[in-house]
C-alpha cells in the first residue's frame, strides 16, 4: 500500500521539472538550439537597453533636483549676506561686554 502511494506520487511529478524523459518515457533533447540562444541573448539585450534608458532618465531627474537645490541654496546665501550687511554689530559687542562684566561682578 505504501509502495503504491509512493509510485502514484512519483507518477504525478514525472512530467514536471527538469528531466530527460517526459511523461510516457519519450526522450526529449535537453540542449538549447542556436536559435534559442540567439533569442535569449536578444531578449537580454532588450532588457539591458530598457534598464539603461531608465537609468538615463533617473540621472536626468537627479540633475534637475541638484540644480533646484543649488538655486535655493544660492538664494538663502544671498539673503544671509543681505542680513549681515543690515545687522548692526555694535549692539552685539556692547551686549557681550555687558554680559562679561556681569560675570566679573558675580565672581568678586
Amino acid at each position: 500500500l505504501k509502495e503504491s502511494k509512493a509510485n502514484k506520487k512519483k507518477n504525478e511529478w514525472a512530467s514536471r521539472g527538469f528531466s530527460q524523459t517526459f511523461g510516457g518515457g519519450q526522450c526529449v533533447p535537453t540542449l538549447l538550439t542556436e536559435d534559442d540562444a540567439e533569442l535569449a541573448l536578444s531578449h537580454d539585450l532588450l532588457q539591458h537597453e530598457k534598464m539603461m534608458s531608465a537609468i538615463r532618465s533617473l540621472f536626468a531627474n537627479l540633475s534637475e533636483c541638484q540644480e533646484a537645490m543649488y538655486r535655493i541654496l544660492d538664494e538663502i546665501m544671498k539673503h544671509h549676506h543681505e542680513c549681515i550687511e543690515v545687522f548692526d554689530w555694535s549692539d552685539l559687542t556692547i551686549s557681550f561686554y555687558k554680559s562679561s562684566s556681569l560675570e566679573e561682578l558675580m565672581n568678586d
